[in-house]
């Protein structure tokens, strides 16, 4: 089955395409064959905010259609996102809609302490209570089989107070209401000292975009979302199952809510699969209880994933193979076995910029690659797929995808669901979590070499077999039993050790004990599969299910190296104890090991002759690292620490491979050994090399470099016109108040000028009143100076949606208004632009915009642009357009006169400066742009001829000496982002942060 999903899926990069505009057919098709030219291998159609068409209408699905049928002319494969916008699992919202019956439900605790004969007042939200009781308390702990039942003292309330001038006779004009119904217990404490809690189950409230949410434990809840979503997308598009379209995609949805998961199911399985009694237990989720309180954590997890996998993973995949089609998705994970019921299983990382320290084994498991992968590996699945990429920003570079890429493949990630290709950016829409990894970047022009990359990795990721001889068993049980302080430190703990392992090149699996307890022992050996395993390490873990405890005697029985790090397991989550056996088995208490753990206090290693435990995670890496230098031919030993990520494989030939890569931003020397030979190579700033064995020995004379600096002055010109970003606004309210605000929706602007406003009040007879917004009607002012010649062509341009509410435009007193702005495509193909070349005056220059804003989300909500063949500099007063001097650097272009230009600019210098070429005939040269700030997208042209593109470090063109000898000029094209233009801001790698663009202080 892994192998025939392999061959049909293109995988690649294929990003969310994000659905957020008109939706119009001819735009859909231009979209799709511009994926198609730069080597994108399919898209995934997702619903989003923005989206003007209504979502599984009968136009949605037209657009749909139309989108398959263009997608199978260029061979393309196409994925349905399954919800609108997310997290899945309410098809928009019409689940709930249709049944209110299947809303999520969330446990409130409500607790408070008493003495004898005091009255008791505690006011619990509206909901279910479903436990009520009062412990008595002795020498400060809580007597919990001492219970008393306090439901029958619970009662209906209020919790607050309503007036309002509401008359129902000439005699009265004031009323008293109240509102907002309680929970309310009334109780007088006996004797002595007592805790109480209250347990009650509310409906789920403030879910983004639903308000509330549905109850994934519900088998029924998952149906109907099957029947309203995925069949109806079977009743327009169904011909095209497991043809163009190939599955669905699944995000975000899991337990809910998540970290305290609940369901009206819940108790009744909890006792039904273990005869517990949950109920009666629950203070043990948060309290100590004693020794029952390991098992009710336990329980009450293992039920809540158990029938997560039963209720949603299961019908979902079921439903999609009965059609034809693979379930892939990322949602957060209870535990990785869930995994086997998900056709290609998901992660949520990569979103980070180049220069930070990647985060690689996370601490959540949903972003922990090495988890994901490791399943899709024992599960034997076709792929490990990523959702990368969002909130970067608009600074993002190609440079900074590469070098995700790069690290998630390491972690064994092979298919990139880029976060997104937008439909439009236009308004608000490009601050939905941008960056958007499609069109309106300028470096998508060269997009087409790092599709090339990522066909390259993805070749080497399938092609070869991991050598992979550590296998790390899942502490997910503990992240369970353990709360507060104690379970976040094993969290962070177990994803440092993995961490530590990968930059020390040690590649590993993860294995759910579930799954580790399905395998066989051979002598010294552990097998699961295809896979043999030398050395088993127990991650930071205070406990382990049975079965694998039984599976890790034997194991070690056999002769087989076991390492613990950090902590020992001891606590029992059922009636079967098992300390002795791991006291046995390391030759320590568990119990004192791990009280030492949790205190912080050092802890000596001890330990049998194959069973180690080492208290620092560091060492343990270090200790493992060796191991695998000796059981590998490869040996890899890098200058600095915490630099270099490796593959090493075997490709069906027997050959072995290596896969290096440089996470940092500054070179690093490396020397790679294969059995007896030994090489050195020098990695540049996040460069990448694929190496065999063979490699090793061969010794190349390096070609010749000739450094340029990127930063030197040469001739400097915009393919496109320069602009002045018109971002923030001197704001005047009618009563005087002023202030500064950027371009944001007017309730923003108002939060961000200071200004104060009216508070209105929308009565509802009887209920509480709520705060309305009032009407706000700001002018809003601009203004620059023009120092160019006069006839210059400008436009003042906007993008649709920029303005929202009544508005009018003057420019040095003449109005402007809506019919004056046309289509006219500046740096986008949908924007709009007014020419007022003639409007613009010598000197300074006042843009007034008039507002009239009835709703809080009214306003100026995107910048406008003033467009032009100009220079933009500061004064004291503000911006001033000057004529464009043509010189300027790479590195700076905002000295240049284009502080806010984003696009595609040409350096030119004359060949001559590159003085004499170092060799003769056609023999290649390195011309070698270097700065280590520099990380733009570069293309050389040779007199007008293109060579090649570099998009991202080394710049290192390879140009033959009699091209360079015979040239007049090289210009090398540099592709900008787009922070500089949407956001007024750039990115400053020294600070690894967005800097806002300052022209004048």
């Amino acid at each position: 089955m892994k192998q025939e999903m392999q061959k049909e899926m293109q995988k690649g990069i294929q990003p969310f395409w994000f659905w957020n505009g008109e939706m119009e057919e001819s735009e859909i098709r231009r979209q799709i064959r511009e994926m198609h030219e730069k080597g994108l291998k399919g898209f995934l159609i997702h619903p989003r905010q923005g989206m003007e068409i209504p979502y599984l209408s009968e136009v949605f699905f037209e657009r749909v259609r139309t989108a398959v049928e263009t997608a199978r002319e260029y061979g393309m494969e196409v994925w349905l996102y399954d919800e609108f916008p997310y997290p899945s699992g309410v098809s928009g919202g019409k689940v709930l809609l249709d049944h209110p019956e299947y809303t999520c439900k969330r446990l409130d605790q409500t607790c408070t302490t008493a003495s004898g004969g005091e009255i008791v007042r505690m006011r619990m939200p509206w909901g279910n209570v479903i436990s009520a009781k009062a412990y008595p308390v002795k020498a400060g702990k809580c007597q919990w089989e001492l219970a008393i039942d306090l439901e029958d003292k619970i009662g209906v309330g209020y919790g607050q107070d309503v007036f309002q001038m509401s008359g129902l006779t000439q005699y009265n004009k004031k009323r008293f209401f109240r509102g907002d119904l309680e929970q309310h217990l009334y109780w007088r404490a006996p004797a002595g000292e007592w805790k109480i809690y209250v347990y009650t189950e509310v409906a789920l409230a403030h879910f983004k975009y639903f308000e509330s949410f549905v109850d994934p434990l519900n088998p029924a809840a998952v149906r109907y979302f099957l029947e309203t979503t995925h069949e109806v997308y079977k009743r327009y598009v169904g011909d095209e199952f497991g043809k163009t379209i190939k599955g669905f995609f699944t995000d975000e949805v899991t337990a809910f809510p998540p970290g305290r998961p609940w369901s009206v199911l819940l108790p009744g399985l909890v006792m039904e699969k273990t005869g517990l009694d949950l109920i009666r237990y629950l203070p043990a989720l948060t309290e100590d209880m004693g020794e029952i309180t390991a098992q009710v954590r336990y329980a009450y997890h293992n039920v809540v994933t158990e029938q997560f996998i039963e209720s949603w993973d299961k019908q979902v995949y079921r439903w999609c193979e009965e059609n034809g089609l693979l379930y892939i998705g990322e949602k957060p994970i209870l535990r990785s076995e869930e995994l086997k019921y998900v056709h290609v299983p998901g992660t949520d990382a990569g979103h980070q910029k180049f220069g930070a320290r990647p985060v690689l084994a996370h601490d959540r498991y949903r972003s922990n690659s090495k988890i994901v992968a490791s399943a899709a590996h024992f599960y034997n699945k076709p792929a490990a797929l990523c959702e990368a990429f969002h909130s970067i920003g608009w600074g993002m570079t190609m440079q900074d995808a590469k070098w995700i890429f790069d690290w998630l493949a390491v972690q064994g990630v092979d298919w990139f669901i880029t976060h997104g290709a937008y439909y439009t950016t236009d308004g608000l829409k490009k601050h939905d979590a941008p960056p958007s990894f499609f069109e309106q970047m300028p470096w998508w022009q060269e997009a087409a070499e790092l599709t090339a990359y990522v066909d390259k990795l993805q070749g080497f990721l399938q092609e070869n077999e991991r050598s992979v001889r550590v296998l790390l068993v899942d502490p997910i049980t503990s992240t369970w039993t353990c709360t507060g302080e104690q379970g976040k430190r094993l969290r962070e703990d177990f994803a440092a050790f993995q961490n530590a392992l990968l930059y020390a090149g040690v590649d590993y699996y993860v294995i759910d004990p579930r799954l580790f307890a399905q395998g066989k022992v051979e002598p010294e050996v552990y097998r699961i599969g295809k896979d043999a395993y030398g050395m088993i390490v127990l991650p930071y873990m205070t406990n382990l299910e049975e079965d694998a405890v039984r599976k890790l005697e034997e194991y070690v029985n056999a002769g087989g190296k076991l390492m613990a790090v950090g902590t020992l397991p001891r606590e029992a989550l059922t009636q079967y104890r098992y300390e002795s056996r791991v006291a046995a088995w390391f030759g320590a208490d568990p119990r004192q090991i791990n009280e030492a753990y949790f205190s912080a206090c050092p802890q000596p290693a001890t330990g049998m002759a194959n069973c180690r435990y080492y208290e620092d995670f560091l060492y343990a890496s270090a200790v493992l690292a060796t191991y695998i230098d000796r059981e590998s031919p490869w040996k890899v030993e890098a200058e600095t620490s915490n630099s270099i990520l490796q593959i090493r494989s075997v490709a069906p030939d027997g050959e072995h491979k290596l896969f290096l890569t440089n996470t940092k931003a500054q070179p690093v020397k490396v020397r790679i050994a294969f059995r007896c030979e030994a090489c050195e190579r020098t990695l540049a700033a996040g460069e990448s090399l694929f190496f065999s064995q063979g490699d090793v020995s061969v010794v190349k004379d390096p070609d010749p470099v000739i450094v340029i600096d990127p930063a030197g002055s040469a001739r400097l010109k915009p393919l496109g016109r320069n602009v002045l970003r018109m971002g923030r606004w001197e704001m005047e309210m009618p009563d005087g108040q002023k202030g500064y605000a950027d371009s944001f929706p007017m309730i923003d602007q108002l939060e961000q000028a200071g200004i104060k406003i009216q508070v209105l009040q929308k009565p509802y007879f009887g209920c509480p009143k709520e705060l309305d917004f009032p009407k706000a009607e700001p002018v809003l002012r601009y203004h620059f100076t023009n120092r160019l010649a006069a006839g210059e062509r400008l436009d003042l341009v906007m993008e649709p949606g920029t303005l929202s509410g009544n508005w009018s435009i003057q420019l040095n007193g003449h109005l402007l208004t809506e019919k004056d702005f046309v289509p006219k495509e500046v740096y986008m193909h949908s924007n709009l632009a007014a020419d007022v070349t003639d409007l613009v005056c010598a000197g300074r220059n006042e843009l007034l915009l008039q507002l009239c804003a009835e709703r809080s989300f009214d306003g100026i909500r995107n910048p406008l642009y003033l467009c032009g063949d100009f220079a933009v500099h500061g004064q004291e007063d503000g911006e001033v357009l000057v004529s464009y001097g043509g010189e300027g650097n790479l590195m700076n272009i905002r000295e240049a006169g284009l502080p806010y230009y984003s696009g595609a600019v040409d350096w030119t210098i004359p060949a001559a400066e590159l003085g004499d070429v170092p060799v003769k005939g056609d023999s290649p040269v390195i011309l070698a742009v270097e700065n280590p700030d520099f990380r733009n997208t570069l293309a050389l042209y040779v007199d007008g001829e293109r060579v090649e593109c570099c998009m991202c470090s080394p710049y290192r063109f390879r140009v033959a000496a009699s091209k360079l000898r015979e040239a007049g000029e090289l210009t090398f094209r540099m592709y900008t982002a787009m922070s500089e233009l949407f956001e007024g801001e750039y990115f400053e790698e020294r600070k690894h942060e967005y800097v806002p663009v300052l022209l004048q202080e």
